[in-house]
């Protein structure tokens, strides 16, 4: 028992990972200068796997880098000339939705690049298009002539119901080709180069070469195409690909087989990892896996194109079949020994649409593929769970992951304001009240009020009339703040004014607009916070 409670605490340990406040900044952890123990502890730990293990994951590390090469070369066809260079023997893997994040994401992407250059190995970037996109639009943020500031939402294509990003194509063609310039004219106040107008180039380019592809992958094919032209060299490849190579059906048909075993590893790590993180809710940070009968919640969606809603993928098992349902529509039993064939089959042909869920994308990424994962601070926190999951079903200590992520606002006017800001001034007021002695002009008659406190202090702390001395010690506060007056009202008066800028400026300073609105100088800004 004392050797289980030792495992938790190594995975499940809380570990606090905030964003930086100040801008051009970047969170990495471990420190930029540990990392390179982690990535040689990564690969003298990799050596160790059982032999099968071994083996499985340099099949699943091939059909990676050839399902990455393949998709790359289709809207980059010059990759060709960079792979003579490559090898597999050392692999980094970063990944986000093919959305226009924000600069933190983006960084990733710069340390990839950076971290592969630095150690010689092969970098891929997982477009994760199985998750689900709500809005095709982004924010911009708008300082009102008068009025206080607003975010103009900039639709790139006309909205429809939420589905996954593989399932989502531009509906108004129109509207798509035209974002470019109508989001440059909105940050125009503010940004007169923004980096938009280098990317969206690249993205119609993209999508005059994909044709008929989903909104996400062209986007992510025009960004990737920019990243070219700055320097950086990785393959992209989308998850709903990964998830059609033989290693991944195989990967899949090794939890179906185990499946209540796995779901009660699965559930029993996430019911203590809320409670080591002290959470109640049951959707944090992910649901259990549930059970109905001899069915068993997989950590799998699937859904089809004339179908997309996403649902959970059921399991039940015999001697000789997998029995597969989304408890609807979708039933198909398939044999054991044939399953990963008919699992690439269908997926890669998209007869049916299978995507992982989060941890079970970092589960195969890490634990088979990569030698060094970069996570955000989002999937950071979550891939605890990953990796006592990992070391409880495959009796492995899985490698170390990197976190990164980076703090860029836009060059908005207006003061930046923040919530410390107030709490600042209000410790003031305090001390004014509690400590004016601290704060007030030295007099004859100051010097004297700061005596008697210091003696009613010292009768109070010996315990003698403690009431009394209480008594004095407040009167003479109160004296000594009636000379601060001013202060005090000057004090207040700015508490009022960083009140009514605190909104304006969290809207003006946020960190969360898409890099497409930043000036084209963030470029080498991401490149040398990168290389640190």
């Amino acid at each position: 028992m004392a050797a289980e409670e030792k495992t938790e605490q190594d995975h499940l340990a809380y570990v606090r990972l905030r964003a930086p406040r100040q801008h051009a900044a970047a969170l990495d952890v471990p420190d930029p200068v540990d990392v390179d123990d982690l990535f040689a502890s990564n690969i003298v730990l990799r050596s160790g796997y059982p032999e099968a293990l071994s083996v499985f994951a340099a099949v699943a590390r091939q059909n990676v880098f050839d399902a990455a090469v393949g998709y790359t070369r289709q809207y980059l066809p010059e990759v060709d000339q960079w792979l003579p260079e490559l090898s597999l023997e050392r692999f980094v893997m970063a990944g986000h939705q093919p959305t226009l994040f924000h600069p933190g994401v983006w960084y990733k992407n710069f340390r990839l690049d950076a971290l592969a250059k630095r150690f010689d190995a092969l970098a891929v970037n997982l477009v994760v298009d199985n998750d689900l996109l709500a809005s095709p639009a982004i924010g911009c943020p708008k300082q009102g002539d008068a009025g206080p500031a607003s975010v103009a939402m900039l639709k790139m294509d006309q909205p429809t119901a939420t589905l996954p990003h593989e399932n989502r194509s531009i509906l108004d063609g129109m509207l798509f080709t035209a974002f470019g310039k109508h989001a440059a004219d909105a940050i125009a106040p503010a940004v007169a180069d923004p980096l938009i107008s280098q990317l969206w180039p690249e993205v119609i380019a993209a999508k005059e070469i994909l044709g008929d592809r989903s909104l996400g992958q062209i986007l992510a094919a025009g960004r990737h195409r920019l990243e070219w032209q700055l320097g950086l060299r990785t393959l992209e490849v989308p998850i709903s690909h990964v998830a059609g190579t033989l290693a991944f059906g195989s990967f899949a048909g090794g939890i179906f087989i185990d499946i209540e075993n796995f779901q009660n590893i699965y559930n029993r790590v996430l019911m203590r990892y809320r409670k080591q993180h002290g959470i109640r809710s049951s959707a944090h940070p992910v649901p259990e896996l549930t059970r109905d009968g001899q069915w068993y919640e997989s950590p799998f969606w699937v859904w089809s194109d004339a179908d997309p809603q996403r649902r959970a993928l059921f399991v039940k098992t015999d001697d000789e079949h997998f029995h597969l349902s989304d408890s609807n529509q979708f039933q198909q039993s398939v044999d054991i020994g044939e399953f990963p064939q008919w699992w690439s089959d269908n997926v890669k042909g998209r007869h049916v649409c299978i995507a992982p869920r989060a941890l079970t994308t970092t589960m195969f990424s890490r634990l088979l593929v990569s030698d060094l994962f970069i996570h955000g601070i989002g999937g950071a926190k979550y891939d605890q769970l990953t990796d006592q999951i990992i070391n409880d079903l495959y009796g492995v200590r899985p490698p170390g992951y990197l976190t990164s992520t980076a703090t860029f606002s836009l060059p908005m006017p207006g003061p930046r304001v923040t919530k410390q800001d107030i709490a600042r001034q209000r410790q003031l007021l305090r001390e004014y009240r509690y400590h004016p002695e601290v704060h007030v002009t030295t007099s004859s008659e100051t010097d004297a009020l700061k005596e008697q406190k210091r003696l009613a202090i010292d009768q109070f702390q010996n315990g003698t009339a403690k009431k009394i001395a209480n008594d004095k010690i407040e009167a003479v506060n109160q004296q000594l703040a009636a000379t601060l007056e001013q202060k005090i009202t000057a004090t207040k008066a700015t508490i009022k004014q960083l009140k009514s800028q605190l909104r304006d400026s969290q809207i003006l300073h946020s960190r969360e607009y898409s890099f497409a609105l930043h000036p084209t100088s963030i470029v080498e800004e991401l490149k040398t916070l990168a290389r640190r």
